[in-house]
C-alpha cells in the first residue's frame, strides 16, 4: 500500500505541475532549470531563460543576482547562503537580489526573462510572486519590490537603478524572514513580452526601513515561485423580460433566494442592506485593515464595474448606476486570497440622509458577500 500511495502522489504531483506550467506565462518559474550548478554568488547568468541586465566585470560591484540551491556548493548552496538563509519555496532552486544599498549609492540587480506568449491587452492577469529576506539576513532593511513589464528585453546601465516604472510594485515596503505570497492584477496597455523583477525606486524614493538589528545596511530579496496566468471571470448573467411585471417578479425571487444564488457557482451571501437616494451612488472601496494583497472585483446587477482590482490603503472611487426600487445587488467576488483570508473590503457611501456611513464586505473562494441597495430615487 505504501508504494501505491508513493506512485498515486507522484503522479498527481507531476500532473499538478504539468497544468500549472501549462497556464504560467513564465518559463523556469521557480528557477530549477540552468546550464549549471552555481559554485558561488552571481551566478544567475547561468539560469535557461533569465538574463542578467548588466555584464560581470573587475569591479566588485557588477550587480549579477545569486542563483542558489539545495544542491549548490559553496555559498550558493542553500544552507551556506551568505545574504540569507532560507528553503527554496518550491524545488530545489531559487534567486536572490540585492534591492538597495546604503552604502554603493543608486546599486540594483535585475533579472528578465521572455515569457511564453505575448500579453493580450484584451485579458487582465494575475501575478502572484514568493519573496523573502531569509534568516540570518544579509541585509537588515526593507524597501519596495517591482515587476517591470516591455516589448523588448530593456538594459540597465552598470549597477544603476533603471529608468522605468514598474506597471506593478509592492503597496509598502517589505520585509519577512519567512516566505511571503504577494499577488498582483493588472490588463495590460501593449502585448508585452518580457518580465523584469527588481526595485525601480531611485534612492530618494526607496523610503528603505530598518527591519533588523543585525545585517548590513541594504535590502536583499530571496525570490522563488513566479507565476502569471490570464484571469478567468465568471460570465455575467443576460435575461431578457418582457413586462415590468416580469421584472418585478424576477426581483421578488431574487430578494427572497439571495443566499442560494450563484456567481461563479459561489453562493451569494447578503451581509448588509443600505438606503439611498438617486439613481447614482459613488461609493469608495479599500483595505482599512492589514495590506495583505487582497484582489476583489465587484458585480453589480449582471456587470461587472470592478475587475480584479487589488485593495490597498489608497482608496478607490466609483460611481455605481442603481435601478429604482429594491432590486440592486452589489457583490464582492474573490478572484485569489491575500495572505490573510477572507478577502474583505470597506467601503464608504452616503446614506438617503446624506450621511457618510462605512461598511464591510467579505469574500472568500467559497462564497461572494453582497450588499442589497434600497434605492429611493
Amino acid at each position: 500500500m505504501k508504494i501505491r500511495y508513493s506512485l498515486l502522489s507522484g503522479f498527481f504531483f507531476a500532473l499538478s505541475t504539468v497544468l500549472l506550467q501549462a497556464q504560467n506565462l513564465i518559463p523556469n518559474y521557480s528557477f530549477e532549470n540552468s546550464d549549471l550548478v552555481p559554485e558561488a554568488e552571481a551566478e544567475a547568468h547561468n539560469l535557461e531563460g533569465w538574463e542578467v541586465l548588466t555584464q560581470k566585470g573587475d569591479d566588485f560591484h557588477y550587480a549579477i543576482p545569486d542563483y542558489l540551491r539545495v544542491d549548490g556548493k559553496n555559498k550558493a548552496k542553500v544552507s551556506e547562503a551568505y545574504f540569507g538563509k532560507i528553503e527554496p519555496f518550491e524545488g530545489k532552486g531559487m534567486v536572490g537580489l540585492m534591492a538597495y544599498n546604503q552604502v554603493i549609492r543608486g546599486f540594483r540587480e535585475y533579472l528578465s526573462i521572455r515569457l511564453n506568449s505575448p500579453l493580450d491587452t484584451n485579458q487582465t492577469y494575475r501575478l502572484i510572486a514568493h519573496l523573502a529576506n531569509g534568516n540570518k539576513h544579509y541585509g537588515r532593511l526593507g524597501t519596495y519590490f517591482g515587476f517591470y513589464f516591455s516589448e523588448e528585453l530593456p538594459s540597465q546601465n552598470g549597477h544603476d537603478a533603471m529608468d522605468v516604472t514598474p506597471q506593478l510594485e509592492t503597496t509598502d515596503v517589505i520585509f519577512s524572514e519567512k516566505w511571503q505570497k504577494h499577488l498582483f492584477s493588472f490588463k495590460p496597455d501593449k502585448p508585452y513580452e518580457y518580465l523584469t523583477i527588481g526595485n525601480f525606486r531611485t534612492d530618494e524614493n526607496a523610503a528603505p526601513k530598518v527591519f533588523s538589528e543585525d545585517g548590513n545596511s541594504c535590502a536583499y530579496y530571496l525570490v522563488d515561485a513566479l507565476i502569471l496566468e490570464p484571469i478567468k471571470l465568471p460570465k455575467a448573467k443576460r435575461t431578457e423580460q418582457s413586462t415590468e411585471d416580469s421584472l418585478k417578479n424576477v426581483a421578488s425571487e431574487l430578494l427572497a433566494t439571495i443566499s442560494a444564488e450563484k456567481l461563479g457557482g459561489r453562493p451569494v451571501l447578503k451581509q448588509q442592506v443600505i438606503e439611498v437616494e438617486g439613481d447614482i451612488l459613488e461609493v469608495k472601496i479599500w483595505d482599512d485593515r492589514e495590506v495583505d494583497d487582497d484582489m476583489v472585483s465587484l458585480y453589480l446587477n449582471g456587470k461587472w464595474v470592478v475587475e480584479n482590482y487589488t485593495l490597498g490603503k489608497k482608496k478607490l472611487q466609483l460611481e455605481l448606476p442603481l435601478k429604482k426600487g429594491n432590486n440592486n445587488y452589489l457583490i464582492l467576488y474573490a478572484p485569489s486570497m491575500g495572505n490573510k483570508p477572507p478577502n474583505t473590503a470597506a467601503l464608504s457611501y452616503r446614506d438617503k440622509d446624506g450621511k457618510v456611513k462605512k461598511l464591510l464586505l467579505k469574500s472568500d473562494l467559497q462564497s461572494c458577500g453582497a450588499i442589497q441597495i434600497i434605492c429611493k430615487s
